[in-house]
């Protein structure tokens, strides 16, 4: 009896000494984890601090704000961009009546540029023999505007009183004769002139009518026409009547080429 109670106590102590020493195993084991799991987050701090230093830490913060300030900024260009967009179709649609504008602009241009190189401009005057006012011419003569006062082209000769054509053009000429009624039984009293082109009347005529003695009467008139080079113009009396009086100075003729 004594026997079997000495062997269950001693079953027991060694059950208690495997239990105590399981335990303290686990403690141990616990303390190794805790002291494994501190050195692994140590190691991984070090880690970090050596892949990426702090000075470029400290740079790719900075870059990160600048890709911020980069994207509020695109969200405006994209605003911008769009409304570029918006007026580059709304030129886009108007394109068709610019290239008409411009190719107006470039055909004036063109044609100002042609006409700069053939300037041809004249003015002259009829002044009658010295010592009188006015001259007696039979119809359908010829007015020799004997005073120049400019013939740049030298297209106008004055010794026949015929303005010839330099160049192809569109020309504009202006002509003034001044009448007087010498008398009161003078046949025809007005004045009548006319604008000859190549010998045919361009049917302009200026009409200078006194109506009483001693009286000056001035008229004038202006023609537009293409004329091409060699063509000639001139200023006539016309053939309504015989005989006409020609008061002089006053009495002008006027071209142009304007294109």
């Amino acid at each position: 009896m004594k026997k079997a109670i000495s062997s269950e106590k001693e079953f027991v102590r060694n059950l208690v000494g495997s239990l105590e020493m399981k335990m303290e195993t686990k403690a141990d084991t616990q303390a190794t984890s805790n002291s494994l799991e501190s050195r692994v987050e140590a190691l991984e701090n070090t880690i970090a601090e050596q892949t990426i230093p702090r000075h470029l830490q400290s740079r790719m913060e900075s870059m990160e704000k600048n890709l911020d300030i980069v994207q509020t900024l695109s969200d405006g260009l994209e605003d911008r961009i769009e409304s570029v967009e918006r007026k580059l179709d709304s030129v886009e649609t108007n394109s068709g009546g610019i290239e008409n504008r411009m190719d107006s602009v470039e055909s004036g241009v063109s044609s100002l540029i042609l006409a700069s190189g053939r300037k041809v401009s004249f003015s002259v005057q009829y002044r009658p023999p010295s010592g009188t006012d006015a001259t007696r011419l039979k119809k359908q003569r010829i007015i020799r505007f004997n005073h120049v006062f400019y013939n740049d082209g030298s297209g106008y000769n004055e010794t026949t009183g015929i303005f010839k054509m330099p160049v192809s053009g569109v020309y504009q000429f202006i002509f003034f004769v001044e009448g007087w009624q010498l008398k009161d039984d003078f046949i025809c009293q007005a004045a009548i002139v006319a604008l000859y082109v190549d010998g045919s009347s361009a049917g302009t005529a200026a009409v200078a009518d006194p109506r009483h003695k001693t009286q000056h009467m001035q008229a004038g008139n202006a023609y537009i026409n293409y004329f091409r080079k060699g063509q000639k113009v001139l200023v006539a009396t016309a053939s309504t009547c015989d005989e006409y009086i020609i008061f002089g100075y006053r009495t002008t003729f006027n071209g142009v080429l304007l294109y």
